[in-house]
C-alpha cells in the first residue's frame, strides 16, 4: 500500500466543510427571501435578532451577496437573439402606443 498515492485526509475534510458552508449559505439565502416576503414574520425575526447582536451581524455577513452589475450592451449585435426579439417587441409596442395616442 505504500506505493499508492492518496489525497491527504485533511483535504477531504476541507471539501466537506466547503460543501456544508455552501449548503448553509444557500439555505440562509432562501430563508432570507422567505422572511422578506412576509412582513409580519420579518418584523418578528428582526425584533428577535436585536436581542442577539453578534448573531445578527454574522447572519448579515453570511447572507450578503456581491452582485456584479449586469454588463450593458452598447449595440444590438452584443445582445442575444432572445434579447434582440424582446427589444424589437418593446420598441414596436412603444411605437404603437405613440400612434394610438395621436
Amino acid at each position: 500500500m505504500s506505493g499508492i498515492l492518496r489525497k491527504p485526509h485533511f483535504a477531504y475534510d476541507k471539501e466537506i466543510t466547503l460543501n456544508i458552508k455552501q449548503a448553509i449559505k444557500l439555505m440562509l439565502d432562501h430563508l432570507r427571501l422567505f422572511i422578506n416576503r412576509r412582513p409580519r414574520l420579518r418584523h418578528a425575526v428582526l425584533a428577535l435578532l436585536t436581542l442577539f447582536p453578534a448573531l445578527k451581524s454574522r447572519l448579515k455577513q453570511a447572507v450578503i451577496i456581491d452582485i456584479a452589475p449586469f454588463p450593458i450592451a452598447n449595440n444590438l449585435a452584443d445582445l442575444t437573439p432572445h434579447a434582440r426579439r424582446v427589444y424589437a417587441d418593446i420598441k414596436m409596442a412603444i411605437a404603437n402606443s405613440h400612434k394610438e395616442s395621436r
